[in-house]
């Protein structure tokens, strides 16, 4: 992506689900994907700790969100606090409907967690997510077939 990448990981995956490991690893590539496709930053850090509770946070020092979409996540995240709520997605300048960030918040609340988007102190934009170590990831829909 053309920028220097910083991994850092604390603690051990031994014990994760395979549909947490799933789940982490699908906000982590959009993040990234959105980092690459939006921001125009030069570096990106990655820190993983995995200890009571599970702590994934990404940040950048790129362009950061527009702050109408910070603050229409920041909104909906108090929104999901007070009940049980779909955060809804965004349109683009463009009129179409944008689904990436939507599907990290998607992602967290399956894992139990929440997700929270905020200004990272190198400018850009800092995305936290924080999943107990104990949740179960939510059991997708099973279709059955007979044939």
């Amino acid at each position: 992506y053309n920028c220097q990448a910083r991994l850092t990981t604390h603690g051990s995956d031994a014990n994760l689900e395979p549909g947490q490991v799933y789940e982490l690893m699908a906000i982590v590539e959009e993040a990234l994907e959105n980092i690459q496709q939006h921001s125009q930053a030069s570096r990106v850090w990655v820190e993983l700790e995995i200890t009571p509770p599970l702590r994934l946070e990404i940040r950048d020092n790129g362009r950061g969100l527009p702050a109408q979409v910070l603050q229409h996540f920041q909104a909906e995240s108090r929104k999901a606090e007070q009940a049980s709520y779909t955060v809804p997605p965004l349109r683009g300048q463009d009129g179409r409907l944008r689904f990436g960030l939507t599907g990290m918040v998607e992602r967290a609340e399956w894992l139990s967690g929440t997700l929270t988007l905020s200004q990272a102190p190198e400018g850009g934009l800092r995305l936290e997510v924080i999943i107990p170590l104990n949740a179960q990831v939510a059991a997708p829909k099973s279709v059955t077939t007979q044939g």
